[in-house]
């Protein structure tokens, strides 16, 4: 049997698993960054529900390095615009 109701599962751009969460309800997307990243004043420091379970695999990092502002990407500088909280994703 699993630990909670809600499973949250945070995969690589490749698909790959990287964490897995069992929560006792669906998290707000803030909920859940702000968790992961409490330093970040862009997300709502909303609660997590409780965790009744955590498994990381070997392809998971600290998801904050994503948020820096000199964050890698793929994308070019040209092609890219930083998201809420950090990263990037393609301009428009």
């Amino acid at each position: 049997p699993l630990p909670a109701p809600v499973l949250v599962a945070t995969t690589n751009c490749n698909g790959g698993l990287k964490e897995l969460l069992a929560l006792d309800d669906v998290p707000s997307h803030d909920a859940l960054w702000h968790a992961r990243c409490p330093d970040n004043a862009e997300f709502a420091a909303e609660p997590l529900p409780a965790v009744r379970g955590r498994a990381r695999t070997v392809h998971w990092f600290d998801p904050c390095e994503l948020l820096a502002p000199d964050a890698r990407s793929e994308l070019k500088p040209e092609h890219r615009r930083r998201q809420r909280g950090g990263g990037w994703e393609p301009a428009r």
